[in-house]
């Protein structure tokens, strides 16, 4: 997956400039013309419901993708948005109904369906309608991913992915005395829920390579103004200093165990205990399980 996006400045005009319409184009050209047989799909624009670091106003970013799908006519390949930021499902639902009018509907609708805000994966999400409504609506992982494939389904997408989810380890710091140790057992927990849900194609990890975000750390001690999720325009810190961490151990032995493997029941209890059972390809079953937080069984 390759994510388009115009430069910041450019972005908010897109909806009046014709300078900046005739630049994108040009530049969705050029990327076509290099990459549409190497790359799976291409994914238009970049938290369009996050002006401030993307430059989107949502007339800008309409504008944009539509543009993106009249240059992609010409080509054989498959164009992926609208990469609105956590679960915020009227973006969505304004967007792909809007890009249905324009004939511009993305193959694969994505989502940065972050959880962090809410800290563990089988919470329910107090933010989207407050605290009086989150056990109510019981919005947890699971049932947001359900919720976003159907309005991809209903606008006519193939698929949903999440393009982006991370716990920052500044985060993590204020709940936790091991931070390393909490984000892999979130980041096993959220791959987990995420394919218990049947919603979800594909999870990716936010920047592999950052201090504060990453799987890899790199080792600075800074962090760019436009937020990553936003714009990832480099590597920061020295190849040398690089250091893998124990959640990017834990993404590969989970993806290692989980491949081609096949899940016979899952038991999933919000409030508490997790079980997954599983069998791999030569028919060996295994176990996954965990309990919230401050839990035990």
């Amino acid at each position: 997956m390759l994510d388009l996006l115009p430069p910041l400045g450019e972005a908010a005009e897109l909806a009046e400039d014709s300078e900046a319409q005739q630049h994108w184009c040009g530049f969705l050209q050029s990327v076509f013309e290099k990459y549409a047989d190497r790359v799976a799909c291409f994914e238009i624009g970049n938290t369009p419901n996050r002006g401030r670091w993307s430059g989107f106003s949502s007339r800008s970013f309409i504008v944009a993708t539509q543009l993106a799908h009249e240059t992609a006519d010409n080509f054989n390949l498959r164009l992926a948005g609208p990469n609105v930021s956590d679960f915020e499902p009227l973006y969505n639902a304004t967007y792909l109904a809007l890009l249905a009018r324009l004939d511009s509907v993305p193959a694969v609708h994505t989502d940065n369906l972050f959880v962090e805000r809410v800290i563990e994966p089988e919470a329910f999400d107090h933010r989207v309608m407050g605290r009086l409504f989150r056990d109510p609506l019981k919005l947890n992982l699971i049932k947001k991913a359900r919720i976003l494939e159907a309005m991809g389904q209903a606008a006519g997408c193939e698929s949903t992915l999440c393009t982006y989810t991370c716990w920052t380890i500044k985060r993590l710091r204020r709940r936790s005395a091991w931070p390393e140790q909490k984000r892999e057992d979130y980041l096993v927990r959220y791959l987990a829920l995420a394919a218990a849900s049947g919603a979800l194609q594909r999870v990716y990890w936010g920047p592999l390579i950052c201090s504060r975000d990453g799987l890899v750390d790199d080792g600075a001690d800074d962090y760019p103004v436009v937020d990553q999720v936003s714009y990832y325009q480099r590597i920061r810190g020295s190849a040398a200093a690089f250091q893998p961490t124990p959640a990017y151990a834990a993404l590969r032995y989970f993806i290692h165990s989980m491949r081609d493997a096949r899940c016979l029941h899952f038991h999933h209890d919000p409030a508490g205990l997790t079980l997954g059972h599983y069998a791999d390809a030569g028919g060996d079953s295994f176990l996954l399980a965990w309990c919230r937080d401050a839990q035990a069984v």
